[in-house]
Parts: structure tokens; sequence; C-alpha cells
């Protein structure tokens, strides 16, 4: 199952897709959404919390589609 997962780092986001980094880190949250939209991902299904294995929190969500 691919996820879009989206995790907190230096201030901004790191976006991973099916579990590799997606280029460019997003500094402002408003600018996640066209992030992944500009790498072709148009479906997600519902935002979910995770937990990294450090302990800290992001969101992910499964690919629906491209």
């Amino acid at each position: 199952m691919a996820y879009v997962e989206v995790h907190p780092e230096r201030g901004g986001f790191q976006i991973f897709v099916d579990g590799e980094p997606i280029k460019p880190w997003v500094g402002n949250p408003e600018f996640v959404d066209s992030t992944i939209r500009s790498h072709g991902i148009r479906n997600l299904g519902p935002w979910e919390p995770a937990l990294r294995a450090d302990g800290v929190e992001y969101q992910r969500a499964r690919m629906l589609g491209i």
C-alpha cells in the first residue's frame, strides 16, 4: 500500500511518497498540497497521524491514484 507522508522537519516539512523523500523540502504548510500535486498525485485517502521510531508524530494518507 503506497502512502504520502508529511514529516515535520527543520521548522517545515519533508514529504515522502511511498517511503522516498521528494524534493524540495517545504518550509511553509501552504505549499504542502501543491508540492504533492506537482508530483502527479491527485487522490489521497484521509490523513491520519502516525509515529516515527523516534516518537515524532507525522501525517500520512494512502495514495488512491496518480
